[in-house]
């Protein structure tokens, strides 16, 4: 970074008390603020501390970057009357949006999503409906089976859901290497990313009609629904789809994680940092450790900050 200290601390958003975690520049830039999103059951940490690494790097640049847990996983509470540890909860569109109110009042569209796998299907919603600054996703999971549909209809709000079938769950299960990777690949391209449920609109083009900035990193199978939406919409400039072939779903390779954070670094502090802002890719930092000038905004709770 540029040697100024960053500061971490806890946040709690209002009204249902969403736990976060706050990274800041002493003298943060006039760019939007960072919202990270756990994915599955995981954490404001992020899988193997991807949230930690990229908050702390961007924060450096001058962003201020907020790791979040939705509710009912994490550290934040279920919302009333409503059960913990689901994913894929519509509780979670409005747990983005009260964070999105609450950490920027005076403008909510001022917020860039980031998310992996539910997480990135969960932020994609939101850059569509809140028409937000900018949504950088990787893996993101649009065919599965909302968990509302056990008591009755999905979400009127899913935009870019496609319900999963029991065929498309098997083929789900077939291998992705070997002589049955492509059957796989050829059956969960063909059923996997059929017909949406019919209050499903184009959601890319609503993402660069709004000029949200869009970045979509996947492995070929995540792409496959992303593709045949680009296929009707045509490319566009504020939206891009980096295809890694072979890219592990949860980044757990240490060689792949670091090639993504180099590449949304790249992609997110040349569209919103301040254009001083000089952040370096080095293997430290990469691998999780904080700027040797991070310090925890209160030293008592720093067992909170992680």
């Amino acid at each position: 970074g540029d040697g100024r200290p960053l500061f971490e601390r806890t946040v709690r958003i209002e009204p249902s008390g969403l736990f976060g975690i706050e990274t800041a520049n002493a003298t943060p830039s006039a760019g939007p603020t960072v919202i990270f999103v756990n994915n599955g059951f995981g954490s404001h940490v992020g899988p193997s501390r991807l949230w930690v690494v990229l908050a702390r790097r961007w924060a450096a640049a001058g962003l201020r970057c907020v790791r979040l847990d939705l509710s009912g996983i994490g550290d934040s509470p279920s919302r009333e009357g409503l059960p913990e540890h689901v994913v894929y909860a519509p509780a979670a569109f409005d747990d983005l949006f009260d964070a999105a109110r609450f950490l920027c009042p005076d403008d909510p569209s001022n917020v860039l999503f980031v998310g992996l796998c539910s997480g990135g299907y969960q932020t994609l919603e939101a850059a569509v409906a809140q028409r937000a600054r900018g949504v950088c996703v990787v893996n993101p999971v649009l065919r599965f089976r909302p968990p509302e549909l056990d008591d009755g209809p999905i979400d009127p709000r899913r935009r870019l859901c496609r319900p999963t079938t029991n065929v498309s769950r098997v083929a789900r299960r077939l291998p992705d290497r070997g002589p049955l990777a492509g059957p796989r690949l050829q059956t969960w391209r063909q059923v996997g990313f059929g017909e949406p449920h019919k209050s499903q609109a184009p959601w890319i083009r609503d993402l660069v009609d709004s000029h949200v900035d869009t970045l979509c990193i996947c492995g070929e199978d995540e792409a496959a629904a992303i593709a045949v939406e680009m296929s009707t919409t045509g490319r566009h400039q504020d939206f891009e789809l980096q295809i890694y072939p072979g890219l592990d779903h949860a980044l757990l390779s240490a060689g792949q994680r670091d090639r993504v954070v180099k590449r949304m670094s790249d992609h997110v502090l040349s569209r919103f940092a301040a254009p001083t802002a000089v952040v370096r890719h080095d293997t430290a930092t990469a691998e999780g450790s904080a700027p040797s000038s991070w310090t925890p905004a209160d030293s008592s709770r720093r067992a909170d900050v992680q």
